[in-house]
């Protein structure tokens, strides 16, 4: 056998391939995207018998369509229509429409000679709206994946928090024991977080049908990976979330709730942590950003402070606030990371658990604020979630005087709303002071019946004005977090 020289060999090679092109026994004469009909079409000669089905299907972004469609050859020609697209966003860019003959749409005595398959490229839109486009499609599924990175970070501030509170409750313990009552605050907190029908749960569901509604509504992606690991994300997250259950209720030596246990698979947390991390970096390097830090959790020391007549200074998280007389009683709270005081009306004790008629000191953080609007969306957004049926009558930006803030007025918000709990009607107010680096306020939430609001006011009022925050221990206006 004589072989041909290198040169001559790549000289024939293209010219053999062209032969093949073009002898190929189907082409496309047209392939289009038909607006009034709002769906793909196909058509075009294949050298085949009549009756031998043809088979077509849309590629983008290198991934097939979710339908594929198949019509008879009749005269040696074929014309496909596609399912309409209806009111599904197609995305500018372009598509392929891929048709062939296959032998698995045909019957067992079929001959299916070479090259019965052909592509051709449909372009929609220009270049600009495509741009435009993969730009507003990549925000969104980073803001699905930062709304997740947020929901993670609520359960991992308030479950670390609260298996360091039990740790150090047993250690504290004669016989290494919580008691009764202690068990029953902690599983109080969690449940009021994080059982069915609450903060975390409903959250979750948001966020998953939230993006139930974009996968659906739209015909492809430009990010169809990106989009599976989503899917990994979500999923995943929800596991640990019930492995938190878990945890908390193998520390507490108590049952997973029936409602819980029914709605939950249980496994180790770390490891599935681990998978979830795993999904998440590989979504930052698909859409081309940094990986962001999903762990900036600082578990916080419990509430510590002293008490002078009628103010309570706080020695942890620096603050002050004053009751409105002897009568009222501070209650120190050890359970929430976000919860430090609570100020209970005359005739409680520190032990009640009082539902109406009290204010309470909370310090929230929103790490991802960067000014005072922001920190105040965060503020009205975070009300917005955490109460049922939340309903805003006003809300008001304050100053006020502050030497301990850079350019002595520290800014805040007044937010007064309402809301409904197992039937019952609240009249809430949050009085917000903002700190310097506009990640992180210091709240007064007053709370009462909607219809003893007006009993309550005064009181309530007198407690917001009596805020402070202290000199923190770093300067206000460093980035601390």
């Amino acid at each position: 056998m004589r072989i041909l020289p290198a040169l001559l060999l790549a000289a024939v090679l293209p010219a053999a391939r062209l032969a093949a092109e073009q002898a190929s026994s189907l082409t496309i004469d047209n392939a289009s995207f038909d607006v009034k009909a709002k769906a793909f079409t196909v058509s075009g000669k294949v050298a085949v018998a009549d009756g031998t089905v043809v088979c077509a299907s849309v590629l983008f972004a290198k991934v097939a369509g979710e339908q594929l469609v198949r019509g008879p050859v009749t005269g040696g020609a074929f014309k496909l229509d596609f399912e309409p697209i209806g009111e599904k966003w197609l995305l500018a860019g372009a598509y392929t429409i891929k048709a062939e003959v296959r032998a698995e749409d045909q019957g067992p005595e079929a001959q299916i000679p070479a090259g019965c398959a052909a592509e051709k490229e449909v372009q929609v839109g220009d270049a600009a709206k495509q741009a435009q486009e993969v730009e507003t499609i990549r925000k969104q599924l980073l803001e699905f994946t930062e709304n997740c990175r947020r929901l993670f970070l609520d359960a991992e501030e308030k479950g670390s928090y609260i298996l360091l509170g039990i740790e150090r409750k047993k250690k504290g313990s004669k016989d290494g024991k919580l008691s009764d009552v202690d068990m029953k605050k902690y599983m109080d907190v969690w449940q009021g977080f994080a059982g069915v029908e609450k903060y975390w749960l409903n959250s979750y569901n948001r966020i998953r049908m939230g993006y139930d509604d974009y996968h659906n509504n739209i015909y492809l992606s430009y990010y169809p990976e990106v989009e599976q690991k989503f899917r990994a994300v979500i999923e995943t997250l929800e596991k640990w979330f019930y492995s938190y259950w878990s945890d908390i209720c193998t520390a507490l030596g108590q049952e997973i709730p029936k409602d819980i246990m029914g709605r939950g698979q249980f496994f180790d947390r770390a490891s599935v942590e681990q998978s979830l991390m795993t999904s998440v970096n590989a979504i930052y390097t698909a859409l081309q950003v940094p990986s962001v830090n999903w762990h900036p959790v600082v578990l916080w020391d419990s509430e510590d402070g002293e008490i002078v007549k009628d103010t309570y200074t706080s020695r942890t998280t620096k603050f002050e606030v004053t009751r409105p007389n002897d009568q009222w009683v501070f209650q120190i709270l050890s359970e929430d990371p976000v919860l430090r005081l609570k100020i209970l009306p005359p005739g409680s004790t520190a032990k009640d658990d009082v539902t109406h008629h009290f204010s309470q000191v909370e310090v929230k953080d929103f790490p991802d604020s960067t000014g005072p609007k922001d920190l105040t969306d965060f503020v009205e957004m975070s009300a917005h979630d955490r109460y049922p049926s939340y309903k805003k009558i006003s809300g008001k930006p304050v100053s006020v005087k502050d030497e301990n803030f850079p350019g002595g007025n520290r800014p805040g918000f007044d937010l007064i709303f309402q809301y409904e709990s197992n039937n019952v009607k609240y009249k809430a107010r949050s009085y917000e002071l903002f700190c310097g680096t506009f990640k992180r306020t210091y709240a007064v939430v007053s709370v009462e019946w909607v219809n003893q609001w007006d009993s309550f006011d005064a009181d309530a009022d007198m407690m917001c004005k009596s805020f402070k925050v202290l000199k923190q221990v770093a300067p206000e206006g460093a980035d601390k977090k």
